[in-house]
């Protein structure tokens, strides 16, 4: 006994896979140009990344995509309170970062907020970085990274 998919579940197999396809060749067709990634490590955290309190910066970014003068991430940082070992402060928000031609950030973009932020999004980001970036918050590989290193400065702090 054979199983045999009726037609629309054939096209519709088909379409998913075609999608899937084409998401992997705009993965691999789109790269992201050479940047100084310290200097836009420090550029997020002067610029960006504010402190409500006396804590310690903790942060991390994610990159969906670029062109040559500009850099599409998603940037995530809270401010932590070693002595008491909470969050008193945090942002995540995607962002267009102006590199110069050394690769250095210049500037940024932020979508708005409310309302407003779906057809900012729209304004801002080309679809092929949109489509890929989190709906629903930091993706889990930033919020990771932030975590970790939370970790390492309360180690630190039980160390001295």
């Amino acid at each position: 006994m054979t199983l045999r998919l009726k037609r629309p579940v054939k096209h519709g197999l088909y379409i998913i896979g075609a999608a899937i396809t084409a998401i992997i060749v705009i993965n691999g067709y789109f790269s992201s140009p050479s940047y100084q990634s310290e200097a836009l490590h420090t550029y997020l955290e002067k610029e960006i990344a504010w402190k409500n309190h006396n804590g310690v910066i903790t942060d991390a970014f994610k990159i969906y995509g670029s062109t040559d003068d500009e850099l599409y991430l998603w940037y995530l940082f809270e401010e932590w309170d070693v002595d008491n070992q909470t969050v008193k402060s945090a942002a995540s928000l995607p962002l267009i970062i102006e590199l110069n031609n050394r690769g250095e950030a210049i500037g940024h973009k932020i979508p708005e907020d409310g309302a407003l932020y779906p057809e900012s999004m729209k304004e801002l980001f080309p679809f092929h970085v949109s489509v890929r970036m989190p709906k629903n918050g930091a993706p889990s590989s930033i919020v990771q990274a932030v975590k970790m290193q939370q970790e390492d400065l309360s180690r630190e702090e039980d160390i001295e």
